[in-house]
């Protein structure tokens, strides 16, 4: 409902989408949660974070433990390397949907994403997109995580990627 008391509708075509955010617009979206929507629990990914610094070319932070990292400018598997560590694929295809992304917000400590968009599989998920309306990117909830891949790099400025070294 909106803030005047009229009803807020939108055709959605393809995807139900109730990721999206506008100030003074509310929906109700259904909700479901991972057993509900698939019929078996999600598999447990560890959150630890192992800085909680961006890396970047004038901010570079080199990864020392095991953990989460953010990262913007090159892959996660150079990012790893450098600290002795490995960009763990075996975390990262069980990392999917909205839910996840939300734990790993907040274990970064939160107010990081406005959006959390996972209807599409994409090679750099997670990812934050540092747009106007900032955006959580992750792997559908029912991805098999075959997309992710540890080589790709997050060029675009204020963008960064979720990597997770071992």
């Amino acid at each position: 409902m909106r803030q005047d008391g009229r009803c807020y509708w939108v055709t959605a075509r393809g995807k139900q989408k109730c990721f999206t955010f506008n100030n003074n617009v509310y929906r109700i979206c259904p909700c479901a949660n991972f057993q509900q929507l698939l019929g078996r629990d999600h598999e447990e990914v560890d959150l630890t974070v192992g800085s909680y610094d961006i890396h970047t070319a004038a901010n570079p932070v080199t990864p020392t433990t095991a953990g989460w990292y953010r990262e913007g400018g090159e892959s996660c598997r150079s990012f790893c390397d450098r600290g002795g560590l490995t960009c763990d694929t075996d975390v990262h295809t069980k990392f999917r949907g909205a839910d996840m992304m939300q734990d790993l917000e907040s274990a970064f400590g939160g107010d990081l994403c406005d959006q959390y968009v996972d209807t599409a599989d994409k090679a750099q998920a997670p990812y934050f997109q540092g747009t106007a309306i900032t955006r959580c990117w992750v792997n559908e909830p029912t991805s098999n995580g075959s997309k992710f891949n540890c080589n790709t790099v997050s060029r675009t400025d204020g963008n960064y990627r979720f990597c997770y070294c071992s």
